[in-house]
Parts: structure tokens; sequence; C-alpha cells
């Protein structure tokens, strides 16, 4: 997982905001209009049950899936960021990297891993991890940039000179790679979409999703064996 010094009160506070025009925590209930849709998806896929979110920051996900019936647990690097989640909205989160939690074989149905998996060094590492963790059959829904969308295509040099001021993607994702590497770790996409810039509101949004050219990927994948 990324060093907790990369992401700590500056960035959620501060970069974030330089990014987005808010910071994290005032951006509360956009995070949560996403995570309700990004779990209404999971529902579709699995009953409700044992839910880990692997990079929860402040735990807004986690808040919206325990209101509608999930058992949330997190885990996130930033002391700032986690100590918020446990002071502010009360939710289990571990301080530290998924290994250090040391969850027990088989403990959860489902895992989410959304804009983690980029900003590792042994991403194949964390998600075998992940399936050590997961139950038979259970769920790991993953969001990262996606590499072929067409922000990236059109706004390559600016994707790259972000990449190179922060220097915190180690790893970029195409719909090719991104199943690549989930099959290595035993992990069988079930679904594989994008969203974000260029899909919403956009005139040929439903053909940019349709060939998930947006900015963002979303796979589902089950666990296997």
């Amino acid at each position: 997982m990324p060093e907790e010094a990369d992401y700590e009160e500056e960035f959620f506070l501060h970069e974030y905001k330089d990014v987005y025009g808010v910071d994290y925590i005032a951006d509360r209930d956009n995070i949560t209009r996403l995570a309700r849709g990004r779990l209404e998806a999971i529902e579709r896929l699995k009953p409700k049950g044992k839910l880990l979110d692997v990079g929860c920051a402040a735990g807004f996900l986690l808040d919206e899936a325990r209101r509608r019936g999930w058992e949330p647990r997190g885990v996130e690097v930033s002391r700032f960021a986690s100590d918020y989640a446990r002071r502010e909205l009360h939710l289990e989160v571990f301080t530290g990297t998924l290994e250090a939690a040391k969850f027990p074989d088989g403990e959860f149905d489902v895992a989410v891993l959304y804009f983690v998996l980029e900003h590792l060094r042994d991403p194949l590492g964390l998600l075998r991890e992940l399936h050590r963790l997961l139950k038979p059959g259970g769920l790991l829904s993953v969001a990262v940039p996606n590499i072929a969308g067409l922000y990236f295509r059109l706004n390559r040099p600016a994707w790259m000179a972000e990449r190179a001021r922060h220097q915190s993607h180690f790893y970029e994702f195409s719909p090719r790679t991104l199943r690549k590497i989930l099959a290595a770790a035993d992990m069988r996409v079930i679904a594989m979409t994008s969203e974000g810039r260029y899909t919403r509101g956009h005139p040929l949004a439903s053909w940019v999703k349709r060939l998930r050219l947006g900015n963002v990927l979303l796979a589902q994948a089950v666990k296997q064996r």
C-alpha cells in the first residue's frame, strides 16, 4: 500500500483541493454519491455481508455501506484519515498496511480497492493477500485510472506531467492489463466498465462507457479456487 507519509493531512486538506477545488472532508457528499453507485453495482452481484475497504481514507464508503446493511471494516495507511473515520464516523478502521492488519483467511464476502493498485510497488502481492482474505466465491471490486481512456489519449502531456510531479503512480492499467493482473491473482473478472470524465452527461456517454474509454476502470472479479 502507499507510504503513510504520502497521504497525511497535507494530501487530504490541500493537495486534494488543488485538484478538485474542495478538500477531501468537505467533498463528503460527492464521494458518498460515487460510493453509493459502486455499492449498488456490488449488491447486484453479491448479497450483503462483511465488506473490507482497502485504502478507505476517511471512511465515507464504509459509512454508506454500514447504512445499507453491510458489516464494514477498513484499512488505511494515513493516520489523519483513519483517525477521522474512527473518531467522527465510529468505524472499525486499522491504521497501517493490509498485511499488518493480519485478518484471518476467508474473513470477507467483498473487498473494495479503489485508486490504490496504481500506487503500489507490488500490486500483485496485495491482490494475492486479498484473495486469501476473501471467502470462496468472494467478490473484489477494483477501480483504477484508465490509461486507455479518452482523457489519457487527449491529455497525455498533462497526465505525464502530473505523474512526474507527484511520482505516486508505479503502474498504469488498461482493460487488458487490469484483467491480466487479476487473473494472476486467481481472480476472474465478471464485469468491467468505465466511468468518470467523458461519460457522465456527455453526448456520447453510452458509447464511451461501452468501449471502456472513460478515465476510470471499474472491475468486479470473483475469487477462484
